[in-house]
Order: structure tokens, then sequence, then C-alpha cells
């Protein structure tokens, strides 16, 4: 009988660094006086994983128990203790260096599998001398694995590396690197892995064996948002390709659980997004979209008023592999906010007199809240200084919807005051518009930039006023001789041609009866004007 789990190999006579052997470890010899064993693999590992155990005639012993084997008649053989230990007689060391077999790439797990002909020792491995690579020769792609975990099993055969976050990133983010099994290679330098014995494995340059493709999903981890500068950044689980980001599938909401609620905003625009295949994507959302989410209330107004939700198609990763869409009611909450906190400013302002009523076209530098516009503030002026002539509003209706663009519809009284002063608002070289601080407040309640008299705004457009004047009404006094005549505008007195009036009965294009004014008639009123008196 033969039973090696009574074997112990030890390093010295006495001693406690010891290895028993496990019943795996079998012989084959018929009885005798010589009985040799096939050490199992499995007990050849753990002996090699000994430091100074069997590397030498000194460091190698054996006890047995008298269980170990039986004589031809059955009686134990005598027993070797510990402390009696008997030396090996010879020990052939160990001197062929193991080989790399094969390797595996799995995209799913971010694993590196090696397998070698023999037991290698992990504590001699360095990440640093393994390279993946696109072609056998001659790569144009590469990763190195320095900075990579490492785990063993398969009897000390296999090592299992598995890839850094950023390892990971790196390599699903190529066009060109373990796409495949005809673009994954790796490359074993010298010196990066050995056995027991420190017999290092010799570099080898091998395509992969079994090829895992990437076929999860990528996941949104987390969103920034900056309402200051309408940058939006995304971090995925895993790299994705950034010219799949269709930002147009992307909704704001104020709340997770939006199915009630009206108060969203779908990208309307791409944007500019980055053009790095990575893990992190950036858009720097259209102006138009930035006013148009500013203009929503209460929707990214606050941390807690900014979620997102989106559709299957919003981005891929660089397998293809589409995103999970996530409906309204399951939004996900911004990580990072940053609220708006620059003063809006009037960019620019046009005044139109060719419409009827007149009308000022205010553009903001961003979304102002409608409600708040102070009409009474606008003073329209004839230079960016206070010496010429101004005329500062009394009335006006404003726009009603938040945008950054208003408008103004001018009062008849405040037309026509503008209109008595020659030298002002004719044309766009004497239009200036002057705001105050209490004009309007942007939707984050930040109040307008002030353009005082110094710093009026000049009019990027006047359209001037080419509408013919009509004559609204007129009261003829016949006892005092006196005429008046009502206009819709301010009329120039020089141009009136008394002549040209004919008084008569009736509103028939053939009077009866009728009789022009003659030159000996006289315009009393002084100055330009819209109702005017003629004697």
């Amino acid at each position: 009988t033969f039973d090696a789990t009574a074997f112990t190999v030890q390093d010295a006579q006495t001693s406690t660094k010891r290895i028993t052997l496990s019943a795996t470890t079998k012989t084959t010899s018929t009885d005798g006086f010589i009985i040799s064993a096939t050490i199992s693999a499995n007990d050849l590992f753990r002996i090699r994983g000994e430091a100074n155990l069997a590397r030498a005639r000194a460091t190698t012993f054996l006890t047995m128990q008298a269980a170990a084997i039986d004589d031809t008649q059955n009686r134990d053989v005598i027993a070797i203790t510990n402390g009696k230990a008997l030396q090996a007689s010879r020990v052939d060391l160990d001197t062929v260096a193991p080989t790399l077999d094969s390797w595996d790439l799995d995209l799913n797990q971010g694993t590196i599998t090696l397998s070698f002909s023999d037991a290698v020792n992990r504590t001699s491995f360095n990440q640093t001398g393994v390279v993946l690579q696109n072609t056998q020769a001659s790569p144009t792609s590469t990763l190195s694995l320095s900075g990579a975990t490492v785990a063993q099993s398969g009897i000390g055969r296999v090592l299992t590396v598995t890839l850094s976050k950023a390892q990971l990133d790196t390599l699903t983010a190529s066009f060109l690197l373990g796409v495949s099994n005809v673009t994954s290679f790796l490359k074993l330098e010298a010196n990066t892995v050995a056995d027991f014995a420190k017999n290092f494995v010799p570099t080898r340059t091998l395509a992969v064996k079994k090829y895992t493709a990437d076929t999860k999903k990528p996941t949104l981890n987390s969103f920034s948002l900056n309402m200051n500068s309408g940058l939006l950044s995304l971090t995925f689980s895993e790299s994705v390709q950034a010219l799949s980001l269709k930002p147009t599938q992307l909704t704001f909401q104020p709340v997770g659980d939006s199915r009630t609620a009206t108060e969203r905003y779908t990208l309307l625009a791409n944007g500019v997004i980055s053009s790095a295949n990575s893990t992190i994507v950036t858009v720097n959302i259209a102006t138009s979209d930035v006013n148009g989410i500013k203009g929503v209330l209460p929707l990214a107004k606050s941390n807690i008023t900014t979620y997102l939700s989106w559709s299957s198609s919003m981005v891929s990763d660089m397998a293809g592999n589409t995103i999970d869409a996530v409906a309204i009611n399951l939004g996900q909450r911004v990580q990072v906010y940053t609220p708006d906190t620059v003063r809006p400013s009037l960019s620019n302002f046009t005044l139109n007199l060719n419409v009827n009523p007149a009308s000022l076209v205010l553009t903001f530098s961003e979304t102002v809240r409608a409600s708040l516009l102070s009409v009474t503030t606008l003073t329209l002026r004839s230079r960016n200084n206070a010496t010429f002539q101004s005329y500062q509003l009394k009335g006006g209706v404003a726009s009603t919807v938040n945008s950054p663009t208003m408008t103004v519809t001018l009062t008849t009284e405040d037309l026509r005051a503008i209109q008595k002063l020659s030298t002002l608002a004719t044309q766009r070289s004497n239009t200036y518009l002057s705001v105050t601080d209490t004009t309007v407040q942007d939707m984050f309640a930040l109040k307008l930039n002030a353009l005082d008299a110094a710093t009026a705004k000049q009019a990027a457009q006047v359209i001037e006023d080419k509408l013919k004047p009509t004559l609204t009404s007129f009261n003829l006094d016949i006892d005092s001789g006196i005429l008046q005549l009502t206009f819709n505008e301010i009329i120039d007195r020089s141009s009136i041609n008394l002549t040209g009036l004919v008084v008569q009965p009736d509103n028939k294009t053939t009077p009866v009866f009728s009789l022009p004014l003659t030159t000996r008639s006289v315009i009393t009123t002084t100055g330009n004007s819209h109702v005017f008196e003629i004697d």
C-alpha cells in the first residue's frame, strides 16, 4: 500500500516549513526496495511556492508516518518523524523554463488570462512586461498592463490580469486595438515572469485564443451642468463613441418623475460635442437651448430641479451597444450643478418705426423674465452722453414670454413725443438706449447690467417710418372760422399744403359743392404736431 498523505517534505531535519503531499500524488511502482512516486502538479505547485524549500539538497528533507507504506507482510514501515527527517541523497533542480501557451481577452469582465506550460511564481510577475498590440509585428496601437491586478489559479499555470478602469476605458475607446480577435495580440517581454526556480518565461507574441467582445450596454453614471457656460458633462460606465452622441435625445426635467409635469425641455440642437471617444463626453449646449432651458420655470434652477431622461438612441459604446432608455418617470438627478451667476446685459436693440404701432425689440445676453420688464426705465438718447436729446418711455406693452428677446410696443403718446424731437431716433446714428438695473432680471433673479447716459447702447437697426400719415379726424368751427386737423402721427408743419384741403358737404368723389382752401388761410399751430389749427 502507498499513502501519499503520510509523506511530508520539509526544509530541515526539524522544521515548521513543511508540505504534506496529497492523495493526488501516486506511484506506479511494483513491490520492491525502491518505490517511485510522481508528485502531482498540485503538490509540486505547493512545494515550489514555499521559499527555500527543496531548492537544494540542503533544504530537502522527508518525514513519513508508519502508515505511509507496508511491507509484503502488511507490516507498517518505521516512521520518520520531524526532528529526524531524512535528507535527500540527490535533488535535481528545475532548469526548464515554462512557456506562454495561450491567452484570452474578455472585454465584458475586463480580464486577460495567461496560460503557461508550467506553474509560475506570481510574485515574480512584472505587469510592465506585458503589452497588448494590434498586430503581430510593427503595431500601430499598444497598451501596457502596468498597474493591473493579478490573480493566480490552475495550479499556478494561469495568471488572470484584471485591467484597471483606466486601462479598460483606453482599450475600449480604441478603434485599432482589441476591436476583435484580428486586432488582439499580446507580447510577453523577457524577464516578465519566472517559475519558482527562477527560470524566466521566454519572450513571445501570441494572437488571442479566446476573444469575448463587449456586449454590455453603457450606462450614464452621472452628469454635471454649468448654467453659466452651458456646458453639459456626461460620465458613462465605459468609453462611448463621441460621434454617436445625440443631444437632441436628452430631456431636462425638474423632477425625477415628470409624468405629471409639463416643465420639460428637450434639446433642439446638437451644440458642440467633444470629439474624443471616452467615458466622459461634453456638450456645449447651443445658446438657443440654454436660453430655452432658462425660460422654463422651475427647470434647472438648482441641483434639486435638474434631472435628465433620454432615449435609447442617445449614445452607443465602442462596440455599438446602445444605452438603455430612461423614461421621464425615472429621471436621473444632476451630480454637480453650477447656477447662473452672470448678470444679463442688453446685447442690442432695434427701433421699428415702420409698423403701427412702433416697437422696440430688445435682445439680451440671455433669457429674461418677461413679467419683470419695466418699460418706464427705458430711455432713448440721441448720443451716448447726457447733453443731447433724450426721452424716457412713459408706458408701452411688453412681451409676456420669457425669452432673450423682448418686444415693447410703444404707446401713441411716447411715439408722438419722440417724433417731436427732431434729432432723436430718426436714424441709427442718433438712436441710443440706456437701461437701469431694475429694467429686468434674468431667470435666476440677477439684475440687468445698467447702461447710463455715457454707456448707452447704439441701435443695431432703426427701421425708418415709411408709412403714410392719415387724417384721423377734423373739426370745423363756422363761427370762429377755425379748422382743426388731427393726424395719427406727428406731421412736419412745413410740408402742409393748404390748397390741397377741400371742404365739401359729403364724402362723394364728385360732391355737389366743394370749397378749396386758399393761400389766404393761415396755420396758427406752431411747430410740428399731430393736431393743427387753420384760420
